[in-house]
């Protein structure tokens, strides 16, 4: 049996998918996980956030993810949302890269 604890919230949630299957049941999708830390401001509130490895991102993280509207920082392991503002590609950090099919772990 595994400790509940342990295991991420994708995991359970795909758990929880498959039993409905077997049941008959349509079961709604499991959601993107964050690979890395993903730090992007909230496009309804403003507020700051981030996620961590596992945690399953909502909507609009996961579409700027999966559109390169984002930089990976290799030394912090850390992915940042960028706004409509910010140029893709660079970090202060440097070492970024687009998101675009780039989400090699």
């Amino acid at each position: 049996m595994h400790d509940i604890g342990a295991i991420t919230e994708h995991e359970r949630l795909k758990a929880d998918r498959a039993a409905m299957e077997r049941g008959g049941a349509t079961a709604p999708s499991t959601g993107t996980p964050a690979p890395d830390y993903v730090r992007g401001v909230h496009p309804d509130t403003g507020i700051e956030v981030t996620f961590v490895p596992g945690e399953l991102l909502p909507d609009w993280a996961a579409a700027a993810l999966a559109e390169g509207r984002s930089v990976y920082d290799y030394e912090t392991r850390l992915w940042t949302i960028l706004d409509d503002g910010q140029a893709a590609g660079t970090t202060a950090r440097g070492g970024a890269r687009r998101a675009a099919g780039q989400q090699g772990r």
